[in-house]
Formats: structure tokens, sequence, C-alpha cells
């Protein structure tokens, strides 16, 4: 069992590691809330931050690396701002056609170099050496880095971090981490000891929000937790890098960032919009090219009402069920009890029952006609209702597919959730803060300046409301194992 970690009520200063999840577009969300991490004393305008450790998939990857050689939010929030995923990909009607012939060999259309080489500038101003590797960073800094990336040979999750690649150049990881599929073209790297070349890509394919990243003894660079401690004989190694037993002891000073638009499924999305401030502001102070196309987001506030009144009606539902239940089924007679029940407002009378007569009611509970209602029929009427349901807690919802596009967008959408899932638990609701990006998704890079400064608010209110919360995991989404 690893224990919680509730310490936004307390002193700030106790978390040293900051992780972020990728998020493309949306990572402009971020300097907003590395400015509400400055007031709190985890970061520093000088670039002198108390955190000491930080970890990242594609563009928390690309942040990460910069706050680890020294930038500030200010600084990090005007790179981000200036340097929109678009301005790093070559746009010439020549580049456009040679795409269409490399993304057959290289499997993505845009190439990464020009986010190496704006990456290596970044660092060379703040180091002297746009080479800098994961060992120089943490000689001349006492920083930690860790970027998640993706190998496609060997089908697994690789961790870039001064114990596991000393010497492989940052911003050489960052840029495998950043490869979108697809969208960028895959990185080829000779790295392991076979000679044998892999291809890299984003990490967050695999693991998106690497929040475990510095839990347990993998990444520990502790005596005691080095490879040759740890490590004994070869028959040690496949039971040593088993996940569960590399990031078993729960971090609590790890705070990681989240980033998720409100038509992309997220986990706990259902528990994080239930945050103080977490949708406002509603809109940008302009309306944008963007923020109109999405017409749908402008009536999500009555959409999440409408929600709201209904998930209510569900849970008064469930506690009245609770207490007729005598055995591992309701029978018709309890049914009719609880369909009686006077806590039931009008309001959520007509949410849930929907005008039906209780014979109706019955028949709609009584799947299988056996004159009882079991647990899997009630649940079943609760996602009919289209409320509450295990999926729908976690943020996981049915995608309609349409065209390629959605087809696409969906294939590496199940990737990602389903890493989250693995990755994930219950408990790391109570070191996240999550960010709602509202209308603007990863792939969005044309972003407008007042996208830009929506995102930035959005970003700083989830942070501030992070720190507000005694609990964060009091919206009752936190379970005991």
């Amino acid at each position: 069992m690893r224990e919680s970690a509730t310490m936004s009520g307390k002193n700030p200063l106790v978390y040293e590691n900051l992780v972020l999840e990728g998020g493309g577009a949306k990572g402009v969300a971020l300097g907003g809330a590395l400015k509400y991490l400055q007031k709190m004393g985890l970061l520093s305008g000088d670039g002198n931050h108390h955190i000491k450790r930080f970890g990242g998939a594609s563009i928390g990857a690309l942040v990460a690396s910069l706050l680890s050689v020294g930038y500030s939010p200010d600084e990090v929030s005007k790179v981000l701002y200036s340097n929109s995923m678009s301005t790093f990909t070559s746009g010439s009607l020549f580049s456009i056609i040679a795409s269409f012939y490399e993304v057959f060999w290289q499997y993505g259309f845009h190439s990464t170099n020009p986010i190496k080489k704006s990456l290596g500038e970044y660092i060379k101003q703040k180091t002297g050496n746009a080479d800098l590797t994961f060992k120089q960073l943490y000689s001349s800094r006492d920083k930690e880095l860790c970027v998640i990336v993706t190998n496609v040979n060997r089908l697994k999750t690789e961790y870039f971090h001064v114990k596991t690649t000393p010497d492989t150049p940052i911003r050489e990881a960052v840029r495998m981490s950043i490869s979108i599929p697809g969208y960028f073209r895959a990185i080829k790297s000779k790295l392991k000891a076979d000679g044998e070349e892999d291809l890299y890509v984003d990490g967050g394919m695999l693991c998106n929000y690497p929040i475990h990243c510095f839990d347990g003894w993998f990444l520990s660079m502790a005596k005691e937790n080095s490879f040759f401690n740890r490590i004994k004989c070869l028959s040690d190694i496949a039971k040593h890098y088993e996940q569960n037993n590399r990031f078993k002891e729960f971090n609590p000073k790890t705070l990681g960032i989240v980033l998720y638009s409100e038509s992309e499924n997220q986990w706990m999305k259902d528990c994080f919009n239930k945050r103080a401030l977490c949708l406002k502001p509603e809109r940008p102070r302009s309306s944008t090219d963007l923020y109109c196309k999405r017409d749908k987001s402008r009536h999500k506030s009555e959409e999440i009402g409408q929600y709201d009144k209904l998930r209510s009606a569900v849970e008064v539902f469930f506690k009245v069920c609770q207490e007729q239940l005598s055995d591992s089924t309701l029978s018709k007679e309890e049914v009719k009890i609880i369909f009686e029940d006077e806590r039931f407002t009008q309001e959520q009378r007509d949410a849930l029952f929907e005008g039906l007569t209780f014979e109706e009611f019955f028949s709609k509970l009584d799947e299988n006609d056996d004159g009882a209602v079991q647990f899997r029929e009630l649940l079943s009427f609760i996602e009919w209702k289209g409320v509450y349901s295990g999926q729908k807690y976690m943020g996981f919802d049915r995608k309609n597919i349409t065209d390629l596009k959605t087809f696409v967008s969906s294939l590496i959408g199940a990737l990602v959730q389903n890493s989250q899932l693995i990755n994930l638990q219950p408990k790391d609701v109570d070191r996240t803060i999550a960010i709602n990006t509202g209308y603007i998704g990863t792939l969005d890079f044309d972003l407008e300046g007042a996208d830009q400064e929506f995102l930035e608010q959005r970003g700083s209110n989830a942070t501030k409301a992070f720190f507000d919360m005694k609990n964060p995991s009091e919206c009752g989404c936190s379970e005991e194992n």
C-alpha cells in the first residue's frame, strides 16, 4: 500500500519533485501554473528553484528541461507563448511535399530538427552547452531531470535520467519525447549496448503522466539504491525491473500537473472538474477563431449543470437503495419503497424517473424479468442514464468514430488512457494539479493571444484551487487501498 500524500493544506515547500503531463498545445497552460508555484516558493524568479527533480512527457518534458537548467516561470511562459509547435515545423510547399514522401520512411510529416536546434539554443543560454547531458546537469546544478520516451522497437517506456542515460544530451531526449506519432517523424537512435537502431516517439504514448517516476528506488540517487546494490545477480533483473518493484514506495514529495480539454477523456476528469475555479475563466477575453469553432464549449457550463443535477439524483437513489437492501438483490416491494421515497426532490424525481410509472420503472430495472433487481442491473440503469458509472467516474467516455481522423485520434487516445489506468491510482489525485484547458486541444497549435491568455489563466486558477484545498481528494475521488 502506498501512503497518501495530502500535503497541499500544509507547507508547500514539502514538495521537491515536479512532474508534468504531456499535452501538446495545451502546454501553454503550464505557464500560469508555474507562476503560481513561484508564489508558493516552489519555483524562483532567478531560476534557483526549490524543486530539485523535474520530470515530464512530451511538452511536459520540454518545460521540465527548461526549468531544470534554470529558466524562471516567466521565461518558460514566454517560450511557450512565442514557440507554439507550428513555429517548430517547416511549412514551405517544398517541405510539405517532401513530408508526404518522408512519412513512409520516417513515420511522420514534420522533422523534429527545429525543436532540437531551438531547445539547444535555450539550454546553451543558461549553461553554455547546447548538448548538456543529464550527468552534466546533475553535476553542475544538482538537479535531476527525467524525460519519458516510448521505444517502439522494444515496446516499452524508457526513463531518460542521470541514473539511466547519463551521457545522453537532454535536447535529444526531449526531441524524442515530443515526437507525436504521425505529426512528427520518429527518431532513430542507437542507445542500447546491442548496437541496434531503435525508433523512439512521444513518451505520452505509453506514459503521458509519469507521476510515479520519482517513487521507489529506480531513479533514486541514494547509494543504497544504485543498480549494483539493488541487483545482486542476473536472475534479480526481471524481478527488480517490474513496474511495481521499481516504483513501489510512494513519494509524498512529488507534485504533478495534468492537462485535459473539455472534449478529451482524462483520468479522474469528473473528480477534477469539481474543484473550485477549475472552469474559470469560462471563455477567452475575445472570441478567437478557435473559440468560435468550438460551439459546444459555449454551452458547457449549462451542460455541466444539467449533469450535476442528474448525478445528485443518482446519489440519492443509491443511498436509498442501500437502506432498503436486505439481500444481494432488491425485491419488487423494496424497489417500490425506493420509488416512493420522499427524499427525492421533484427536480431529482423528474431527472431520474422521467415520468415513468412504477411498473414502467421496475420493468426498466429488471432486465432479465426475474422479479428482482441485481447490482449489475442497477449499474446498467445508471449507465443508461449516462452518469456515475465506473467509466464515467474515471473520465473515459465512449467516442464516435466517423472518419480516419477520429479513428487515429481515438486509437492514440486508447493507448494513452489505458496507460493511465496502469500507471495511476486514485490516491495520485492528492498530489495532482489538474488544468482543464476548455476548448483547446492537444493539436490546436495555431493559438491567438487571447487563447494563450485563457490557457495561462486556467493554469493559474487550477493551481490556486489545489493549494486552497485542505485535502485535494475531498471531492470524494481518492480511495484507500
